[in-house]
């Protein structure tokens, strides 16, 4: 659409800690880092493995 700008919210990773900075930058984000998130949540092991698992599918297939 015209006026239209990609952009996503900046961010740095470091070891395994993603920081976010809440800035949003010109540009287009490849991965949404929810996988990340749910590791700094204590989400279970089991659950994120999962989702690793369906990610991966859904990039293999797109």
């Amino acid at each position: 659409y015209e006026g239209v700008i990609k952009g996503y919210m900046d961010y740095e990773i470091t070891n395994a800690n993603i920081i976010f900075y809440y800035k949003l930058v010109n540009g287009i984000s490849y991965d949404s880092h929810g996988i990340s998130v749910a590791k700094m949540t204590n989400i279970p092991i089991k659950i994120i493995e999962r989702a690793k698992e369906l990610r991966k599918t859904m990039l293999d297939k797109y």
